[in-house]
């Protein structure tokens, strides 16, 4: 059973144990929504961790639906992870989407 626990007013951790669909789109909690100002097709900055210690920053595409926009170059790292969390950082918004591996 797939769980989102939200973890702070702006932020997630998702279940991807058991994952049988896509990784392409996931659900902004409604809570962190409503607590960000998240808006509909929008790019918002966000730092996501996978639980395999890789992490990306950058602006993301939020859907019509709320749901964080995974581009195709990263699915394969979100579909061997066990669980993501993600932080939405600020309020700024973006023209275009920039999500990349960041080095720690």
């Amino acid at each position: 059973m797939r769980v989102t626990t939200i973890t702070g007013a702006r932020s997630w951790r998702y279940d991807l144990a058991g994952r049988n669909r896509d990784f392409k789109l996931f659900s902004i909690p409604a809570d962190c929504v409503k607590a960000c100002g998240v808006q509909k097709n929008t790019k918002r900055l966000v730092s996501i961790q996978l639980s395999s210690g890789r992490h990306l920053k950058g602006y993301c595409t939020i859907t019509s639906g709320t749901e964080t926009y995974i581009p195709a170059e990263f699915r394969d790292e979100f579909s061997k992870a066990e669980w993501f969390e993600c932080e939405i950082m600020g309020d700024e918004l973006a023209e275009s989407p920039s999500l990349r591996w960041a080095a720690f």
